[in-house]
C-alpha cells in the first residue's frame, strides 16, 4: 500500500460528495468521487482502489449492482454501502456477503465512517495476499519441438479453456513470465541454457508464487527427488504421459503451491493483524542494514493503557484495537516500508533507506493516522501510543538498533507527553 489508502465514494448528491472528501481531509486516505455508476466504473478502469463506498440509491443502477460489477474488475475491494434505509438485508447475496464490510447509515458519524474505512482497507489487504492465479495460463519451457507439441496437445485435451505458450530457452521464459502472469510452468530439465536443476531454482527464486512442474525424459526417482527439493511441485516423465495422469499432476501441483504460499504467509505474518511478525521484521532489518549505501531507520511503538482496554472491555476489544492500529499503519506507510507487530501491543516500522528528517516525516504520518479513533463495538476509543525513532549508526548491529528504538520509545512514555507530540529520537530529544 502507498502513502494512503485510496477510496472511491459514489453518490449523486454533490453536497454529500464534498462532505465525504472534507471529513477525510486529515485522515490517511486519498479520495476520489463519482456521481453515478458509469463514472465510478470509469475510475475503476483507470486505477486500483482499496475501498469502494457507494450510495444504495444511485440513478439508473443500485449501489449493490455497482459493487457486484466493481468486484469483477477489482476483486480485492473492501466495500461499504451508504443508505438512509433501516430494513436492508443483503445476507442472501453471496457476493455482497463476502465483500461488504458494513452499512453506513445517513447521516453518518465521522467515527463510524472511519471505523468502517479501516475495516474495508483491512479486508482489501487480506484479499491481496498473493496466491497462485487460477489455472488459466501455462508456459511450456521445452526445446524439443516434438515434446512441445505433445505437451501442448495434452494441455488442450485436459484444459480446453486455458491459454498456453511454448518457449525453447529459460531466458526467454523468464522474460515472458515478467511480461505476463502465468499460474504454472512445465520446464524441461535439459534446456540448452540451463542444465539439470538450475532452471527450477531460477524460476523458484524469481517467481515465488509460480507452480513448477519439471519434465524429465525418463523416470528417475533420484532426479525427481532432487527436483522437488529444488522447488518443483511435481515431476512428470515423458515416457509415461497419459491425459489422465497429466491433468491430475497439474492440478495437484497448483494445489500444493497454494498450500505452500499459505503456510509461508502463516510463518511470516502475525495471525491477528496480518502484519509481519517479529522474525520476519528482524530478518528484513538485518538485510537492510547489510545493504551497502543505505541507511535504514526504525519506528518503535507501544500502545498506552492496552491492558486497561483488555480489563475494561475484554480481550476481543483489545484484538479489535490491535487490528485497527495495524490498518492505520498500513494506510500511513509507503509501499517499501515494513510494519510489524513484534509482541503484544508493540509495533515497529522499518524504513528501508532514510535520514533523520525523512524518518521524522514518516513518524508524523503515523501519528496523524493513529489520531483516527478505533470503533470497538458501539463505542469510539482514542488510540494512544508512545513512539521512538532511530536511524542506524555505522557498524551497529540490528539488536543494538532495536534496543535504541525501544529506549527512545520508553523516554517518550515516561515524559508524559501526549501521543500527538513528535516521537522521541534515540538521542532523547523530543
Amino acid at each position: 500500500m502507498g502513502d494512503a489508502a485510496s477510496v472511491l465514494f459514489v453518490d449523486d448528491d454533490p453536497g454529500l460528495r464534498r462532505t465525504f472528501a472534507r471529513e477525510l481531509r486529515d485522515a490517511p486516505y486519498l479520495v476520489d468521487t463519482a456521481a453515478n455508476a458509469r463514472e465510478a466504473l470509469g475510475c475503476l478502469a483507470k486505477r486500483p482502489y482499496q475501498v469502494l463506498v457507494s450510495d444504495l440509491d444511485l440513478p439508473q443502477r443500485t449501489g449493490v449492482e455497482l459493487i457486484v460489477e466493481a468486484l469483477g474488475k477489482q476483486p480485492e475491494l473492501g466495500c461499504i454501502l451508504v443508505t438512509g434505509h433501516t430494513d436492508i438485508d443483503l445476507r442472501e447475496n453471496a457476493v455482497m456477503d463476502r465483500a461488504l464490510v458494513g452499512m453506513l447509515r445517513k447521516p453518518w458519524e465521522r467515527s463510524a465512517l472511519l471505523g468502517l474505512l479501516a475495516d474495508a482497507a483491512e479486508r482489501h489487504h487480506r484479499s491481496s495476499v498473493p496466491v497462485p492465479a487460477a489455472l488459466d495460463r501455462v508456459l511450456v519451457i521445452e526445446a524439443d519441438r516434438a515434446r512441445c507439441r505433445l505437451l501442448d496437445g495434452l494441455l488442450a485435451a485436459s484444459f480446453p479453456t486455458i491459454a498456453s505458450d511454448c518457449v525453447p530457452r529459460l531466458d526467454a521464459a523468464i522474460a515472458r513470465l515478467h511480461a505476463e502472469e502465468h499460474a504454472l510452468v512445465l520446464v524441461d530439465m535439459s534446456l540448452p541454457d540451463a542444465r539439470g536443476l538450475d532452471a527450477i531454482r531460477r524460476l523458484r527464486d524469481e517467481f515465488p508464487a509460480l507452480a513448477i512442474v519439471a519434465v524429465s525424459a525418463v523416470g528417475d526417482r533420484a532426479l525427481s527427488a532432487q527436483a522437488l527439493a529444488a522447488g518443483a511441485q511435481d515431476v512428470i516423465h515423458g515416457d509415461a504421459l497419459t491425459p489422465t495422469s497429466f491433468e491430475r499432476t497439474l492440478r495437484f501441483a497448483l494445489d500444493r503451491k497454494i498450500v505452500e504460499q499459505r503456510l509461508s504467509a502463516m510463518a511470516t505474518t502475525d495471525a491477528l493483524t496480518g502484519l509481519a511478525n517479529r522474525p520476519t521484521f528482524e530478518r528484513a532489518l538485518r538485510q537492510a542494514m547489510a545493504k551497502p549505501g543505505t541507511t535504514p531507520g526504525v519506528l518503535f511503538l507501544d500502545l498506552d493503557d492496552f491492558k486497561g482496554v483488555n480489563d475494561r472491555h475484554g480481550h476481543a476489544a483489545g484484538d479489535q484495537l490491535l487490528q485497527h492500529v495495524a490498518a492505520m499503519l498500513r494506510g500511513a506507510l509507503r509501499a517499501d516500508d515494513l510494519p510489524a507487530r513484534l509482541h503484544g501491543d508493540e509495533f515497529a516500522v522499518l524504513v528501508q533507506d532514510t535520514d533523520e528528517l525523512a524518518l521524522a516525516h514518516v513518524a508524523e504520518r503515523v501519528v496523524r493516522a493513529l489520531r483516527v479513533p478505533a470503533l470497538i463495538g458501539p463505542t469510539r476509543h482514542e488510540v494512544r501510543a508512545s513512539m521512538g525513532r532511530v536511524v542506524a549508526w555505522a557498524d551497529e548491529s540490528p539488536g543494538e538498533l532495536l534496543a535504541r528504538a525501544d529506549a527512545a520509545m520508553y523516554r517518550h512514555k515516561r515524559s508524559g507527553k501526549p501521543p500527538s507530540d513528535p516521537p522521541f529520537r534515540a538521542s532523547g530529544a523530543g
